[in-house]
Parts: C-alpha cells; sequence; structure tokens
C-alpha cells in the first residue's frame, strides 16, 4: 500500500490532488488493555 500511495501521490502532484493513506493499528485503550497484556496475543497482534 506504501507505494501505491507514493506513486498515485506523485502521479496527480501535478494536478493539485493529494493522496493520503490510512494504516490503522492497535491502540492502548481501556478496551484493547487486556489483549495487548497476554503476550502470546499481542505478539500475533503487532506482528
Amino acid at each position: 500500500m506504501w507505494n501505491l500511495t507514493r506513486t498515485m501521490a506523485l502521479d496527480w502532484a501535478a494536478d493539485n490532488i493529494q493522496v493520503n493513506l490510512i494504516a490503522p493499528g492497535w491502540i492502548r485503550t481501556e478496551m484493547t488493555a487486556g489483549v495487548l497484556e497476554d503476550t502470546e496475543r499481542a505478539a500475533h497482534i503487532v506482528a
């Protein structure tokens, strides 16, 4: 995804079009704290 985003941004820059990439990931919150504290599960998620 990174390379596609970079390529599109370079191609469309001449037309003043900006390209963004959203790369979701895990954020430590009250809801995810329990999962992330379990090292076995956290290793799988972070990988």
